[in-house]
């Protein structure tokens, strides 16, 4: 859910996500979500800051940012898989920002908690996906 507006996302098997009005039921927008090597990766969690970030857990471990409002892509980080853990715990379950929405919380299949914080003067020239 967008805590600013009346809408949410939705993952959907092939068109990547789908913005709703959450008020009418209506689709708003498509937002294209970037597929690594052509192979259909399974999103498990979304969540949406004050800001307009939402975030993408996936089941390959990968934490994709876009910007809500837009659907731009802004950034793609990959969890990493600890020590003693299957190649097949690497994705990420559940997630949701804290009252600040400044840090995001994230639940990994390899029973761990991963708190992600923001990192200043990002680009696409600095971080590049």
């Amino acid at each position: 859910l967008c805590p600013y507006e009346q809408s949410f996302v939705s993952g959907a098997a092939y068109d990547g996500l789908k913005k709703w009005n959450a008020k009418s039921g209506k689709l708003l927008a498509n937002i294209i979500h970037n597929r690594t090597n052509s192979s259909e990766v399974i999103i498990h969690t979304s969540s949406i800051n004050q800001d307009g970030t939402l975030s993408i857990g996936c089941d390959d471990g990968s934490l994709h940012l876009y910007d809500y409002d837009t659907g731009y892509h802004i950034q793609k980080l990959h969890s990493p898989v600890q020590p003693g853990s299957l190649d097949a715990e690497h994705g990420i379950y559940t997630s949701t920002y804290d009252l600040t929405g400044t840090r995001l919380f994230t639940g990994q299949a390899d029973k761990t908690i991963q708190i992600w914080k923001p990192t200043p003067n990002v680009s696409s020239d600095t971080h590049p996906i």
